[in-house]
């Protein structure tokens, strides 16, 4: 399709489309990236921390090597989400409204990716957060054996991180729930929009 064909086909599609579908699809959008802002900020600032405290770890209780790999490893994943995070907020933060076919295939696009990086994190966080955990006290010195029966023996600990996988797992769960409601929404729209779509094939 020729630019011209486009701009005119864009027009022809608002002339037919009311205002207030309009501005659902102009809300719809907005919404979108604002959520994946905050998502954004939120996943940037843990990867952070969690990288700002192992350092201090690292620097403060020198550790052995298989303790620094671990450290690292758990590093890198949690940079990569952030990344990961970051380009899906430019993509949301990108869909347009001037061409419907366009809008829902990348608003599809988007949320399916964001499922697929919500349910990566549904499998990482709890693991993720015992061998935090493990690797953190190892580096104060303790060995794995020490470590587990001091964390066998006292109760408060064990309530304690299991209160945050609980917490954790809740809100990741919640939000793979939301973001597969929000893709059955879009696609049964995207099916409407085409089916009086002028541009379609017929």
């Amino acid at each position: 399709m020729m630019p011209d064909d486009f701009r005119q086909y864009a027009r022809l599609w608002q002339e037919q489309i009311e205002p207030q579908e309009l501005a659902e699809l102009q809300a719809m959008a907005s919404k979108i990236g604002r959520t994946a802002g905050r998502k954004r900020l939120l996943d940037v600032s843990l990867s952070l921390s969690f990288v700002a405290a192992a350092s201090f770890i690292l620097w403060k209780h020198p550790a052995s090597l298989e303790v620094k790999f671990g450290y690292f490893s758990l590093a890198a994943v949690c940079l990569w989400l952030a990344w990961r995070r970051h380009q899906l907020t430019r993509a949301a933060q990108a869909i347009a409204t001037d061409d419907p076919r366009v809008f829902f295939e990348k608003a599809i696009e988007n949320v399916r990716a964001e499922i697929n990086l919500s349910t990566a994190s549904i499998y990482f966080a709890a693991p993720a957060g015992i061998v935090t955990i493990l690797l953190g006290k190892l580096a104060l010195g303790l060995t794995a054996a020490e470590l587990l029966r001091k964390l066998y023996n006292k109760a408060p600990i064990k309530i304690f991180v299991g209160t945050v996988v609980l917490l954790a797992a809740i809100y990741f769960i919640r939000d793979n729930i939301r973001l597969r409601r929000q893709l059955r929404r879009l696609e049964s729209m995207s099916r409407e929009w085409a089916a009086r779509d002028p541009g379609e094939e017929p």
